[in-house]
């Protein structure tokens, strides 16, 4: 039976399956083609880290920048009085180009790590 409308409600993971699709949507490998959707609105609280996949694997405390690329949710203000900054650095960071950064140290950058700072840029470590 060919789905045709979905007016309210939520489709359950699973319930739909390529026999199901139009043939005037490719599916390919179980999933639809790119571009194969054109017009869609996704429920607020449906996509959870565990129903994206990438070329890197999501985890807590990482977002999808729109380049397609995971990359780690920097510390942030904890309140209107203090900021916290981790005190290693784990992951190669670059400060974006024309920007300054602020680190209260003392602050370790792990073996193999790199942290750049472009020209016209500063890191100060406080």
């Amino acid at each position: 039976m060919a789905l045709t409308k979905v007016t309210s409600g939520i489709i359950e993971d699973g319930t739909i399956v390529n026999a199901d699709l139009s043939s005037s949507i490719a599916v390919t490998g179980g999933q639809l083609a790119d571009d194969a959707v054109t017009t869609a609105k996704i429920l607020d609280n449906n996509v959870t880290i565990g129903k994206i996949s990438g070329s890197a694997a999501a985890s807590a405390g990482t977002y999808l920048k729109q380049d397609g690329t995971w990359a780690a949710v920097a510390s942030g203000p904890t309140n209107d009085v203090f900021w916290e900054n981790a005190q290693t650095v784990s992951s190669d960071y670059t400060i974006t180009a024309s920007k300054n950064a602020l680190t209260a140290g003392d602050i370790t950058v792990n073996s193999g790590i790199t942290v750049t700072v472009p020209v016209g840029a500063s890191w100060v470590i406080v």
